[in-house]
């Protein structure tokens, strides 16, 4: 239960306090009942270094349900990302290389390790990933929202957009789908189209209290509206969130904006390197 409400936080289903006050709720009680449920610590360290902030402790957390239970690719998986936000790319792929060894084939596992080397721009990596993967498992979603977003860099959006838009006639629209379009339409020069995508985020958000959509930030930044994008990034911070902060230094984003010293005075605030 802890896990589905971070989820549908982080993707935006529901506000990210209201699902991360479940969440907590639900990973406590779990600890409760017993203090050594793996599950439940790496649950509540989430919660600790994603939505509170507390880095230090949260990775000590991650630490302990892995001692607890070391075949768990998800907790590998978010003790990379930790050392993905931390800047430490190096200890970031061995753990997710530690997760993809206890789940090899697994789409969710290797979708983390596609999103990884895509925020970091190894995108032919990424690529290499998500194809042979899909081969076994062609209709993973994830996967191939990673596969196209590898393509997307390496081809041009203009080879892959239309990929997107049967994407989102087949799925509906959501979040982290929306964002990706965005942005492939403002790189495409459909400059049109992505202020309709903005536009769509704005709308999303207004008809759902409490929601942020900071997602809307990525496609801010490619249309080149920096002072809207670190508009967000407050908002979103503000919102204890890490959807715009785990971009710093990201190929994903224009460089000029992590070298913008609004970034960097927000990291440094928070505790995170630069």
């Amino acid at each position: 239960i802890a896990f589905i409400y971070y989820f549908m936080g982080f993707v935006g289903y529901l506000p990210l306090k209201e699902a991360m006050e479940h969440s907590r709720e639900a990973a406590t009680k779990a600890i409760q009942i017993n203090p050594e449920n793996s599950q439940a610590i790496l649950a509540s360290s989430i919660i600790t270094w994603l939505y509170d902030f507390e880095w230090d402790k949260g990775k000590k957390m991650l630490e302990k349900s892995i001692s607890l239970n070391p075949n768990m690719p998800f907790a590998y998986g978010m003790l990379g990302s930790y050392y993905y936000m931390m800047l430490d790319k190096t200890k970031a792929i061995e753990c997710m290389n530690a997760a993809r060894r206890i789940d090899p084939l697994g789409g969710f596992t290797n979708g983390m390790f596609a999103e990884l080397y895509n925020t970091m721009g190894e995108f032919e990596k990424a690529l290499a990933i998500c194809d042979e993967i899909l081969q076994l498992d062609p209709s993973n979603g994830y996967l191939m929202l990673g596969r196209i977003t590898a393509m997307g860099f390496i081809n041009g959006w203009d080879s892959v957009i239309p990929k997107i838009e049967e994407s989102r006639a087949k799925y509906g629209e959501f979040p982290i789908l929306m964002s990706l379009l965005g942005m492939g339409y403002a790189l495409a020069g459909q400059t049109g189209k992505a202020e309709e995508v903005i536009r769509w985020f704005e709308e999303t958000e207004a008809q759902q209290e409490g929601v942020l959509l900071d997602q809307v930030g990525v496609v801010k930044a490619h249309l080149g509206r920096k002072d809207e994008f670190f508009k967000k990034l407050e908002e979103s911070i503000a919102h204890h969130s890490i959807n715009l902060l785990w971009f710093y230094k990201s190929k994903m984003l224009p460089e000029d904006i992590s070298k913008d010293e609004r970034f960097i005075k927000a990291r440094k605030a928070l505790g995170l390197p630069v």
